[in-house]
């Protein structure tokens, strides 16, 4: 009867092992779906931002064709209005496609035109540079331009032309055979 007793007890252990690995696995399950519906959501706002942000930058660049109009500067115009046209159909593909669709197609564009793609990030990279500039580099850059073009000669000294030294050294060694030195010895 001991036996038995094991058995089913034996029995019951395993039973209530497997019970307490289902649940486990049944939290697992919970927890990751909800990591993967998280991931989802935000993914899902990254996507509307960024469809955002571009829709401003169509209705920037209208407004630039805009005052180009103004300006009678009509081929860049309309090229504006056409760019501005194509940055909305742009936000609208964002929009309305699946996020592995923009993904494939982001990989697909990035391989078949990889020459614009690394222009296109370097050139944004510059733009970002640009714009984070810390305000004491414009003030140098201000200060450097507000200084003269065309700087005043230093004054000869007071003893004359004559008592300027001459470093002859430059021109030997990139005149081996010394015509510079010479000339230099001549004037002297």
């Amino acid at each position: 009867m001991n036996d038995k007793n094991q058995s089913a007890a034996s029995s019951q252990g395993s039973k209530d092992a497997v019970a307490k690995v289902h649940d486990v696995a049944e939290q697992a399950r919970s927890a990751a779906a909800e990591r993967v519906d998280l991931v989802r959501d935000q993914a899902e706002s990254a996507k509307a931002k960024a469809a955002e942000r571009v829709r401003k930058l169509g209705h920037a660049v209208r407004k630039i064709g805009e005052h180009m109009r103004i300006e009678e500067q009509f081929y860049i115009a309309e090229q504006a209005n056409g760019a501005s046209q194509r940055l909305e159909s742009v936000a609208s593909y964002i929009d309305d496609a699946e996020l592995g669709t923009l993904i494939r197609d982001a990989e697909r564009i990035a391989r078949a035109n990889t020459a614009w793609v690394l222009g296109g990030t370097f050139l944004v990279g510059l733009a970002a540079g640009r714009i984070l500039k810390t305000p004491s580099d414009r003030v140098e850059v201000e200060e450097v331009r507000a200084l003269p073009a065309n700087p005043a000669p230093e004054p000869e000294p007071k003893n004359g032309p004559s008592t300027r030294v001459t470093d002859t050294r430059a021109s030997r060694t990139a005149n081996p055979s010394g015509k510079a030195a010479k000339d230099a010895e001549a004037r002297r």
